[in-house]
């Protein structure tokens, strides 16, 4: 695989730039011992990682690379990058949700089976005390077979200390998730639970199914007080074109 871009990460030739996130970028890299394809995650390489915050990120991924369950992406190694840690990802040749749900016609059978599987991973997850945090549907990759991979688990609480270390003053209602798909509890502040992360499949259920986000084209402050106090008459409008056991789940999910 050709080094296009002339960087390289330790035995990582980096090939391509996959997608960039609010809380990093994602590469596509060949490893030169293993002779494979990889996806390497820098996170926030523009801040200041403190010593440790690092030592708390690398001790997390200690323990979160032995996690292992069909639905998530697999951890193959982690490192630091010019002070800045990152995490190697299997390559599975996967596509973000965001970007299969634009370019892929999903049917009803297809895309129950997909939302049950994202779901099959979360309660692994929960299972294994581990809150997921971020769910959006830029860290929920699908690959060829139309399989999720969830990535970014368990991370969220070390992300939000960064964050907070590098915001002058007190900043303590700082969420560090895609709004769009953040839970009320998390756009206060709070710590995330299970129910958020149920709350947040509610609104990747939704994206799924209508192509856009329940939010629809509200600005973050807009969208952080939809969150906080939805509108019924909102709520209507936007699944009208849903069918019935579809409204039901996300009712569901909205309201635990």
């Amino acid at each position: 695989m050709a080094n296009k871009t002339g960087k390289t990460i330790g035995q990582y030739d980096i090939s391509e730039t996959v997608q960039e996130y609010p809380e990093g970028v994602l590469y596509r890299a060949f490893d030169h011992e293993t002779k494979q394809s990889t996806l390497i995650k820098i996170y926030y390489p523009s801040l200041k990682w403190s010593d440790e915050a690092i030592n708390e990120f690398f001790d997390r991924l200690s323990f979160l690379r032995f996690v292992e369950h069909e639905y998530l992406l697999p951890i193959l190694d982690f490192g630091k990058y010019n002070k800045t840690p990152y995490i190697v990802f299997s390559d599975t040749q996967t596509k973000s949700l965001q970007e299969y749900v634009s370019s892929t016609t999903i049917h009803s059978k297809e895309f129950i089976g997909l939302f049950y599987k994202i779901a099959e991973a979360l309660d692994f997850l929960h299972r294994q005390d581990i809150i997921h945090g971020m769910l959006s549907p830029e860290n929920v990759l699908i690959d060829p077979e139309c399989k999720p991979r969830l990535m970014d688990y368990g991370l969220s609480e070390i992300l939000k200390k960064v964050l907070l270390e590098n915001m002058p003053g007190d900043f303590l209602n700082l969420s560090i998730s895609n709004v769009k798909y953040t839970s009320p509890e998390q756009i206060l502040g709070r710590t995330p639970t299970r129910l958020s992360d149920i709350y947040t499949f509610g609104l990747l259920f939704y994206f799924g199914a209508a192509g856009e986000s329940l939010a629809g084209g509200k600005t973050a402050p807009e969208t952080a007080i939809f969150h906080l106090k939805p509108g019924e008459e909102w709520f209507r409008k936007k699944t009208r074109n849903l069918s019935a056991g579809s409204i039901r789940i996300l009712l569901r999910c909205l309201r635990t």
